[in-house]
């Protein structure tokens, strides 16, 4: 007998592996609390991954699968099954992977698949990446052209493969934008949501307002909602921060996908059809860039400097992670509203992950090691293969440059130019000094100054070292103690 055990984040339904599949054999799906335990994950990330290995379970007896669904030890419930041929969808994450070998390595007979949540399999991927730094620009222009994405013959469609710089719009005041699809939990990811308040009490987060997709026909109906609905906001104000709404047009697809809810290469087709529906090509192509693109491309570069990229740390960053990452609690507006976010629905968009949560972070050399178990533990989305390397690489430059051109650090105003968080601050984002001045101000500059002698050989960085290089000593000086005094009351901001 043939027995695939699938994970809970395993549960495309176009998995090579079902081929193997005949009547007799077996789909073995297992709720192991232990798995949800190899780090304090969110509540509403345990529940979703809970809920969908639930529901997919009857999906698939619906679909003619002989479905064995149990709870309990993991190895326990394995042991009978160490005779058979066992199927198994290799994960990207490497403790997971690890932690299955360890669990099967006694065992007769073991066939290892792709994962079909991916449109590439890892040994494409990565022959895609040939050599350091890698460059997200030519992987993604490479995948529109073998998949024939917005091409028109061997050219992009409209002239141009990016159109990035048409996307970083602030939001106006008298837009309205239609909120993401509301769906509502039913019985049985009701019973599942008891049960991790239950079980998983001493986990972060709650799982109040529960509304993530946990089955195949509510994450399709949430993408063409997105695609109907917010699609044509999505490309001008993606990068947007605002007050006034937490997620603006973004898809809120990334959970779904990472679960195997979507197939990855249907919904870029999908928003390549509502080009026909008059949707912009902005914002067809920046959300196709993130998913065929940035997606792909981050599983790429995960694969290829793993094991050993979770403990980078190019600056040398010692700083422990402030309470307000954890509680919110914070005079600082962008860090109050993004952390309180993440901490209520284990979600924000790139920005708020990037340029402020990310930013802060970096600008104040915390240890890269606490952000990015932070990011991996707190967000719904959130997966070994696609954190580590967005927060190593992307969000704090601990890599050094392996996966990004220059850090990616800025002062108060790039926020205050994005959105409407420093109207309502505290401090003062046009202050650089003094006991009201912005803290991402003097961290900025300061952040420049300790780490110039490595800045001044990346090119990209010309102009702030430049003006840093101008600026009056005094000045310099000034902010030097402001930063110092910052980072020694950070706890207190």
């Amino acid at each position: 007998m043939r027995v695939l055990w699938l994970l809970p984040f395993q549960l495309h339904l176009k998995q090579r592996a079902f081929q193997m599949l005949e009547d007799d054999d077996l789909v073995l799906l297992i709720e192991d609390d232990a798995f949800y335990r190899m780090h304090p994950f969110h509540k509403k990330r345990i529940a979703a991954l809970m809920s969908a290995l639930r529901h997919h379970a009857e999906t698939l007896k619906a679909l003619g699968f002989n479905v064995t669904f149990k709870r309990g030890d993991t190895t326990d419930i394995l042991a009978p099954y160490s005779h058979d041929e066992i199927l198994l969808i290799k994960a990207t994450d490497t403790d997971v992977v690890t932690w299955q070998k360890n669990l099967i390595k006694s065992f007769s007979s073991v066939t290892w698949f792709d994962d079909a949540q991916f449109i590439l399999s890892e040994n494409s991927v990565k022959a895609r990446l040939p050599k350091r730094p890698y460059k997200m620009d030519p992987f993604y222009r490479q995948m529109r052209k073998d998949f024939n994405l917005l091409m028109d013959g061997d050219k992009p469609l409209h002239g141009a493969f990016s159109f990035d710089k048409e996307n970083r719009k602030k939001l106006p005041k008298d837009i309205t934008i239609d909120p993401p699809l509301d769906i509502e939990p039913d019985a049985m990811t009701k019973d599942v949501l008891a049960y991790v308040d239950q079980a998983f009490s001493d986990h972060p987060g709650e799982t109040t307002g529960f509304k993530l997709p946990v089955t195949h026909a509510d994450a399709k109906a949430l993408a063409d909602h997105f695609f109907t609905n917010r699609l044509d906001t999505f490309g001008p104000y993606q990068d947007a921060l605002t007050t006034r709404m937490k997620d603006v047009s973004h898809s809120m697809i990334s959970q779904a996908l990472n679960t195997g809810l979507l197939d990855p290469l249907e919904i870029v087709r999908d928003a390549e059809k509502a080009l026909d529906d008059g949707a912009p090509i902005n914002s067809v192509e920046g959300f196709i860039r993130q998913i065929i693109g940035w997606r792909e491309y981050i599983r790429g570069v995960y694969l290829l400097e793993m094991p050993g990229y979770h403990s980078v740390n190019h600056y040398e960053h010692t700083t422990n992670l402030p309470h307000y990452y954890w509680d919110g609690k914070t005079d600082m507006r962008c860090m109050a509203e993004s952390t309180t976010h993440v901490i209520d629905d284990g979600y924000a968009h790139h920005i708020q992950r990037l340029m402020v949560l990310g930013n802060f972070a970096n600008l104040a050399g915390v240890d890269p090691k606490q952000v990015n178990d932070w990011f991996l533990e707190m967000f719904v989305d959130s997966h070994d293969w696609v954190t580590t390397p967005n927060v190593m690489g992307m969000a704090l430059h601990a890599d050094g440059g392996v996966m990004a051109t220059k850090p990616y650090i800025s002062s108060g105003s790039y926020i205050h130019k994005m959105g409407d968080y420093c109207d309502q601050c505290s401090y003062d984002v046009k202050e650089k000094t003094g006991p009201k001045a912005c803290p991402f101000n003097a961290l900025y500059w300061n952040f420049i100054e300790r780490h110039l002698e490595t800045l001044e050989k990346n090119p990209r960085m010309g102009i702030p070292l430049s003006m840093y290089k101008k600026m009056d000593p005094n000045k310099v000086i000034a902010l030097r103690k402001q930063a110092e005094w910052i980072i020694e009351n950070i706890e207190t901001l």
